[in-house]
């Protein structure tokens, strides 16, 4: 049976503007289908793509037809319209995403369940427009598959059709990709991981304010995260729950009361790890004594994962006795001091990366494309002004910066390129040496390519490449440039968002203004009769050091001098009296 397979982007809106028709959406995945669909099978495949109940809200589906004409996007409403739409996306040339909105009484939602607003990085914004209604601008997702942008990070990406004969892809990468697993799903496999189990919360209060009911026919993309939900909705609502049956494909939770009518009944959909809820009685019958001080659903799990946002900052002092006592304030718990110190654990686990603090686990960037010690760019230039009194040399300072943000801001401004000169330069002397490479494809975004001599396996989705030069610069190697030339994707796409022109205007775009005369300072009258005495101590004996002293790790080089012999010294600083004859005595 023919698969036909293309793009679904939802969590967004249509808009117009002036005829051009744009989609602003939050996610997207890949799905594949029979040729023989039928449009109630596209719609509950789309439903449980979305996680949203059918009973309860719309679900329209729209897709830009590819026509000479500018054509508004076509609703999908019966048989006919899949199979046109089907049809679309059969040949290469010709595929167009489809576009999901969600409609409640209240109106449209942006936003479906499974797009987390916390986990969306604002530094992103990415515009795919496409030409005189030749398709949805999505040239790099329909024609390869090659997007590199994750979607835990992404923004509101938006597409849309235009009159314009233009076709513009601006995406730029992130460090982290998903993997290929999580990017490319079947029309059953369509399950992914929600944000309940990976919210980081601003406190404890906000579970019980946050946390919503659930309702007979939710989906939830695992066993695990349906029990994660019961558990905050329990620690919210005061109740606790057992589990009476738990299977591979059956899971069974009442009330810890035998004689309490609470029950919730969920069971594993067919080729998939999702979880439906089937059946639910939300309303308790027992009395309040149930409910013991020490809740039994309040893991040391759960509670890390809450206080998740508690260890994120530098410096922070959040002891288990203060989880104790929050847990106390804000949920009206009693938490024992090792379950305590067991939710510390989990919590500065999820917070503190390990790739960025243990060398075991570092990506290899720190000592390659990073600056360590970045007080190092100035000590070489400050060296005479070390001299000068302190006002004088921060005012040195800041003309030097002032000087160096202009320059680099005009540097960027003047940049035709949309990277920056070293990266473009970099980019071509590789692409030169890339162009006599073959490359053998393994899928749509694996290749292996043979150089004759180390050749290379490249991932495009995940940005690696076995040589690692891919991951260490953050720009494509030789053998990835060859991937990219063979499936006609720019380049740029795949590099970081750090090597582009518009990061480095943005990084000197604030402007440095002088001081200017002491008489025009505003200075408040408890700075004016603040007295500031000298710190206290002894003036240590002999000159002044000069010299910096070297950190850990560093080795001083010491010079040998080329004419005598010595250490420390070179034969135009040597004292050594010149030999007037040779070693072997000769005049």
């Amino acid at each position: 049976m023919d698969k036909v397979r293309f793009v679904v982007l939802y969590g967004g809106e249509w808009s117009n503007n002036g005829g051009k028709f744009k989609y602003q959406y939050g996610m997207y995945k890949v799905i594949s289908v029979s040729r023989e669909t039928s449009y109630e099978s596209l719609l509950d495949i789309v439903s449980r793509l979305v996680e949203v109940n059918p009973s309860e809200s719309s679900i329209k589906m729209k897709f830009i037809f590819n026509s000479p004409e500018v054509l508004p996007p076509i609703e999908v409403l019966n048989d006919d319209d899949v199979q046109v739409f089907l049809c679309e996306n059969s040949d290469v040339n010709t595929r167009t995403s489809l576009c999901v909105t969600i409609e409640r009484k209240s109106g449209i939602i942006p936003n479906t369940q499974g797009l987390d607003n916390e986990l969306v990085n604002e530094d992103f914004a990415n515009v795919f427009e496409s030409d005189n209604g030749n398709g949805v601008g999505l040239d790099n997702i329909h024609e390869s598959l090659l997007s590199p942008n994750d979607f835990h990070n992404a923004n509101a990406f938006s597409i849309g059709v235009d009159n314009d004969d233009e076709v513009r892809d601006s995406r730029p990468s992130t460090s982290e990709v998903p993997s290929r697993r999580s990017r490319v799903v079947s029309s059953q496999g369509i399950g992914s991981k929600s944000s309940t189990l990976h919210r980081s919360y601003t406190s404890l209060e906000s579970v019980v304010n946050n946390v919503k009911e659930v309702g007979v026919g939710d989906l939830f993309p695992s066993k695990e995260e349906l029990q994660m939900k019961m558990q905050l909705l329990s620690i919210a609502n005061h109740f606790q729950f057992k589990v009476k049956k738990s299977t591979k494909t059956l899971l069974v939770m009442s009330c810890i009361v035998e004689d309490c009518k609470w029950r919730i009944r969920a069971t594993k959909l067919e080729d998939c790890e999702s979880f439906r809820v089937r059946k639910y009685l939300p309303d308790h019958t027992c009395s309040l004594d149930a409910l013991h001080f020490d809740h039994r659903q309040a893991s040391s799990k759960l509670i890390g994962h809450c206080i998740k946002s508690k260890f994120e900052g530098t410096s922070q002092s959040y002891r288990p006795n203060d989880i104790i006592d929050d847990m106390k304030k804000q949920c009206g718990m009693t938490l024992g001091y090792n379950k305590a110190w067991r939710a510390r654990e989990v919590a500065m686990g999820l917070a503190r990366d390990p790739r960025k603090w243990a060398r075991s686990h570092f990506d290899g960037r720190r000592y390659c494309i990073m600056t360590t010690n970045i007080a190092e760019c100035l000590n070489g230039i400050l060296k005479d002004a070390r001299e000068l009194p302190i006002t004088k040399l921060v005012e040195h300072i800041r003309g030097l910066l002032q000087k160096w943000f202009w320059e680099r801001r005009e540097a960027a401004a003047k940049m035709s390129t949309p990277m920056t000169k070293w990266a473009e330069k970099k980019l071509r002397r590789r692409s030169k040496k890339s162009r006599c490479y073959r490359v053998h494809p393994i899928n749509l975004y694996e290749h292996h390519v043979i150089d004759g001599y180390l050749n290379g396996f490249v991932n495009l989705i995940e940005k690696t490449c076995t040589c690692r030069k891919f991951q260490l610069d953050q720009l494509p190697c030789r053998h990835a440039l060859a991937a990219c030339n063979l499936r006609r994707s720019s380049c740029y796409d795949f590099c970081s968002h750090y090597y582009h022109k518009e990061t480095l205007a943005t990084a000197y775009g604030s402007s440095i203004y002088p001081v200017g005369p002491m008489e025009e300072w505003d200075v408040p009258d408890e700075v004016q009769t603040r007295v500031v005495l000298p710190p206290k101590g002894r003036k240590p004996r002999g000159r002044p050091a000069k010299k910096r002293k070297p950190s850990k790790g560093e080795e001083i080089v010491q010079r040998k001098c080329g004419r005598c012999g010595g250490m420390g010294h070179n034969r135009q600083k040597c004292k050594a009296p010149i030999p007037l004859s040779d070693q072997n005595g000769n005049p």
